[in-house]
This record gives C-alpha cells, sequence and structure tokens, in this order.
C-alpha cells in the first residue's frame, strides 16, 4: 500500500503524541455484564445531576465492556456494538465482573476489524508468528457538508509484525516495518491490544490527514454468509 503523498502540511500540525487518557491502552479491563435485568449507564456530574444519574442507554447480561476508570460504585465503561458504534459512561461495579479471557491468542488476532470511521484488517504473515495488518480511518465521513466539499481526511496503516501475546506494536517507515521506538518525527506508530471481543489501538495521531486517528475500541466484524 503506498504512502498518502498529501500527508506531509497536515502531519506537521499534528499532535506527537495520542490524547487519550494516560496509559489507557495497558490499564483497560474487560469485563461482563452480570446483572440479570438491564444494565444502564450513568452520567456524573453534569448539568442534569449530581453524582451519578441513569441514562436511557443500557446493556444486558453477558456483554462484555472496557473498563477505563473507578469511582464511588461506579466504573467508566464503553461497550461496542455490532456495527461498530461505542457507547460510553458510568456503570454500577455491582452489575459487573472481570473477565479473564482467553490464556492464548494464536489466532484471535486474525480477523476483520471496525470501529466508526476507521477498519483494520489483520492476517497472518507470510512468516510464522507475524501478523500482516493493514487499515484505513477517516475523520469527517459523517458530515454530510464535508463529503459534499470534499473535505474527508483519511489515513492510513500497514505494518508486518509478531505480536507478544495479546500486545503488538510497530511504527512505519519509508521501506517498511520499523520497531516501535524507532518511529522518527513524522512516522506513524501504532500499538494494540486484544482483549476479546476487542480490540484496543492507540496511534500518535501521525497516520493521516489532520484529526485523523485509528485510535479507539474496535468489534471485529461479522463474516460474511
Amino acid at each position: 500500500m503506498k504512502r498518502l503523498l498529501t500527508l506531509a502540511l497536515a502531519l506537521a500540525c499534528a499532535p506527537a503524541v495520542a490524547q487519550s487518557e494516560p496509559d489507557w491502552l495497558d490499564s483497560a479491563q474487560l469485563m461482563r455484564v452480570t446483572a440479570p435485568a438491564k444494565s444502564f449507564f450513568h452520567d456524573r456530574d453534569t448539568d442534569r445531576c449530581t453524582g451519578f444519574c441513569p441514562r436511557k442507554a443500557f446493556v444486558l447480561k453477558g456483554d462484555a465492556v472496557i473498563v477505563h476508570e473507578r469511582a464511588s460504585g461506579f466504573v467508566d465503561a464503553e461497550y461496542i456494538n455490532a456495527k461498530g458504534v461505542a457507547t460510553r459512561g458510568w456503570l454500577r461495579t455491582a452489575d459487573l465482573m472481570a473477565d479473564p479471557g482467553p490464556k492464548q491468542a494464536p489466532s484471535f488476532w486474525v480477523g476483520d476489524w471496525k470501529r466508526i470511521e476507521a477498519d483494520i484488517a489483520i492476517r497472518a504473515g507470510t512468516k510464522a508468528g507475524t501478523l500482516s495488518i493493514t487499515g484505513d480511518a477517516m475523520w469527517g465521513s459523517l458530515d454530510p457538508e464535508r463529503v459534499k466539499r470534499g473535505a474527508v481526511n483519511i489515513g492510513e496503516i500497514e505494518g508486518v509484525v509478531a505480536p507478544k501475546g495479546f500486545s503488538l506494536s510497530f511504527a512505519m517507515g519509508e521501506n517498511g516495518t520499523l520497531p516501535f521506538a524507532e518511529v522518527d518525527e513524522y512516522g506513524c506508530a501504532v500499538r494494540m491490544r486484544l482483549l476479546p471481543p476487542y480490540l484496543l489501538v492507540e496511534d500518535n495521531y501521525r497516520c493521516g490527514g489532520m484529526n485523523v486517528s485509528f485510535t479507539g475500541t474496535y468489534v471485529r466484524k461479522a463474516a460474511r454468509k
């Protein structure tokens, strides 16, 4: 896949690192809903309430969520539906239990992953123990006016890397994949963590045009019948 030739000006204005929670990729925890009834998402300290107030959005028993933070009997949790749409808010800790996940991940990486405005394809590499990764992301594709003006920014990733269990990282160089630590001033660097059924991704905001990022939580695409 050829690198986009029009990214240089946009990359010069991009921040050096992703602006997300500190170490969120490493600290995120997988949990499952155990409450027999609906477990509602809550907002915290908003204009409509002080403390935690319930919303209409909910998860059901057995649903998997990614937990980012804990406070006063609640956890800041994220749920991704089959279409790749994320819902995030505070869930009651008592409604959840930790999910240790599988002990080995020989094939869990492989598949097509998605979230809104981003897709990542992971395949077995030609060399044993490696994965071939490609991805495309956009910013502005949900705005009809931007689409009409042709003002949608795009980005891409590509690399071949050997995962270390449930984690991997790589950087993109002019001549192919580089170790994550060897990314240059304008190069794209990516970290991934597998928490089945989710794939967590973080980049350095240098993998595409202005505001384009692969950072987020992905769900596997359903296999075509």
